[in-house]
């Protein structure tokens, strides 16, 4: 199984998180704070952007 670190995005918190790649834009709950959140890895939804972009050019 592979897994994508993050930050618990709530400022109060901030733990670093190990998440599942199959949860990637899911709701996941912290361990730290136990709130809750959208697991989205930094850097994919630009990722995804650029390249629906490329497929309407070509």
């Amino acid at each position: 199984m592979f897994f994508f670190r993050m930050k618990c995005p709530h400022e109060s918190c901030g733990v670093m998180l190990s998440i599942p790649r199959d949860q990637e834009g899911q709701t996941v709950r912290c361990g730290g704070c136990g709130r809750t959140f959208k697991a989205i890895r930094k850097g994919a939804a630009e990722s995804r952007a650029s390249q629906q972009s490329r497929k309407r050019a070509a």
